[in-house]
């Protein structure tokens, strides 16, 4: 294990290029749940630990997690060093409902407000896509994802689980958002999907 995490530090560890424009990345983190089965929650903090090791010193990260309430561990105010940030991601334990659109309200409203100029601006939903909110709506956030796109936020899914309504469902979110969608099926077979999502947000800049 412990070789493997130095395996994964080596392959990503400043993965996004000098050249490319700042983050601004807004991780949305779903631990309801669900995703305590088949193994989904393993899967995430896999890749989301990936995609921090990715980042670089001048990038901006907020981490929004999510089951029946919301929360934000850490804000792009933050400044947070990428053992603080992958502490948070270890520490995911899945329970409770999944108020995913709730979570997504809020990361429109976070990415708005710490929109970087000529930055990239990203949202990436980690999750198995089952929301369950109160009236919720997929054509409402399909709206969303569009408008924020046309802001110059995208929106990417990391999709986790067999269920195919809720795969769909994210596949056309990540579209509607201008974003890039992988489904994650092992630990291992995340890496290359990982850094095909790195390539693509950084060249993901309007």
């Amino acid at each position: 294990l412990v070789q493997r995490d130095e395996e994964i530090k080596e392959t990503f560890n400043d993965a996004f290029s000098s050249n490319a424009p700042i983050n601004n990345i807004i991780l949305v983190l779903d631990k309801s749940r669900s995703m305590a089965a088949e193994n989904k929650m393993s899967r995430l903090k896999a890749s989301i630990i990936k995609l921090i090791y990715a980042l670089r010193e001048q990038d901006q990260i907020t981490v929004l997690t999510y089951s029946r309430v919301v929360k934000i561990p850490i804000s792009s105010n933050h400044n947070a060093s990428k053992s603080e940030l992958v502490q948070v991601v270890n520490d995911l334990k899945a329970d409770g409902g999944s108020y995913g659109n709730k979570a997504m309200t809020e990361a429109f409203e976070i990415a708005r407000k710490s929109r970087v100029r000529d930055g990239n601006n990203a949202i990436i939903l980690a999750t198995d896509g089952k929301f369950n909110d109160r009236d919720f709506s997929e054509e409402d956030l399909y709206k969303e994802a569009k408008r924020a796109s046309r802001y110059g936020i995208s929106l990417s899914g990391i999709a986790f689980g067999e269920d195919p309504r809720a795969l769909d469902f994210l596949k056309i979110l990540s579209e509607s958002g201008g974003g890039t969608y992988v489904e994650v099926e092992s630990q291992m077979d995340s890496d290359q999907m990982i850094i095909d999502m790195i390539n693509t947000l950084s060249k993901n800049v309007q």
